[in-house]
């Protein structure tokens, strides 16, 4: 499997898991409980409610989040008895794009899916974050630079053309 921003798994026969980005969904409402609870008088009562309103309101947000990643959890556990991920660099990936990173939730999942393998008797393998999976053909294994913007794979070798996060999962499968 193979974790991108614009889908949230891509697996090794092209399907895409999408996350709903729960954070994104709310943004507007935590926006508007933050300013509440800014404009309230410190130490004050009704700091302290929309306080606790701005807290729920993260709270259910995770709650959707971890709810999101035990369902798709248990549905990979289902179909395959293997689970091969890359290992990422979270900060790093942060740093470049933020909240966007935070709402996906990649290492929350990752500790999910090996909870849930475990249970079950199933084996969950990491690559190396060095790997270049993104950058060989899965065809005939000729590596070429890609830069993040590009989101299809062109071989000049074999003329293979393909999703860049399919043919990523496709190289992380083999």
């Amino acid at each position: 499997f193979d974790f991108g921003l614009q889908t949230f798994l891509t697996d090794h026969t092209g399907h895409k898991y999408l996350s709903p980005e729960f954070f994104k969904q709310e943004l507007n409402r935590v926006k508007t409980l933050n300013r509440a609870v800014s404009r309230k008088v410190k130490g004050s009562k009704n700091r302290h409610k929309a306080g606790w309103m701005l807290a729920r309101t993260h709270i259910r947000v995770d709650d959707k989040r971890r709810d999101f990643h035990f369902q798709l959890a248990h549905d990979l556990c289902d179909k395959y008895d293997v689970l091969v991920f890359e290992t990422l660099n979270i900060d790093a990936m942060k740093r470049l794009w933020g909240r966007k990173v935070s709402d996906l939730g990649f290492a929350q999942f990752v500790e999910i899916v090996e909870w849930v393998a475990l249970k079950r008797g199933k084996r969950v393998i990491f690559l190396d974050q060095w790997t270049p999976t993104t950058q060989t053909c899965s065809s005939c294994g000729e590596r070429q630079k890609l830069d993040l913007k590009q989101r299809t794979f062109a071989c000049g070798h074999c003329g293979l053309v393909l999703d860049r996060d399919h043919n990523a999962a496709i190289n992380i499968r083999a």
